[in-house]
């Protein structure tokens, strides 16, 4: 039988530039498709990495709500003082005990994170990104199916 959870990252949005001690604005659409919600302890982690130099942030998530199918997050972190420069950015879901949750994604993954891309830390960035979600509405649209390119 195949029960349980079964974890995968559909999408992640965020900004390409941010500012040193500003702010990251994050959206995730996560799918859970196994069986049924994991109910063990876990927290959502984010990790930013530039030569040895890493912050690494636990996310704030409803894990009440992250149930079987598509699960929507949506949070913008404030940021520390960051070295200028090109980040990598890396995502993973940990357990109470500190042992990484494998996620049904096919990325490049070292210590539980799985990198998802590259942020570059600017001197400022040319909008307030601590308001980013403050003229829309936060939860966005997820269409089911991802979008056909154009011809």
């Amino acid at each position: 039988m195949d029960m349980g959870y079964d974890f995968t990252i559909r999408r992640l949005t965020y900004p390409k530039k941010i500012a040193s001690k500003g702010a990251l604005p994050l959206r995730f659409w996560f799918v859970n498709r196994g069986s049924a919600p994991c109910y063990l302890d876990y927290s959502l982690r984010l990790r930013l990495e530039m030569e040895g130099e890493q912050q690494e942030f636990v996310l704030n998530i409803d894990k009440g709500a992250w149930k079987v199918g598509d699960i929507t997050h949506n949070e913008i972190l404030s940021l520390p003082i960051l070295s200028l420069g090109e980040y990598g950015l890396s995502v993973g879901i940990f357990f109470a005990d500190e042992s990484p949750m494998e996620l049904d994604i096919q990325l490049e993954e070292k210590d539980g994170y799985y990198r998802l891309g590259t942020v570059e830390v600017c001197k400022d960035t040319a909008v307030d990104l601590a308001h980013a979600w403050d003229d829309f509405y936060p939860d966005g649209y997820y269409p089911l199916e991802d979008p056909q390119l154009p011809d």
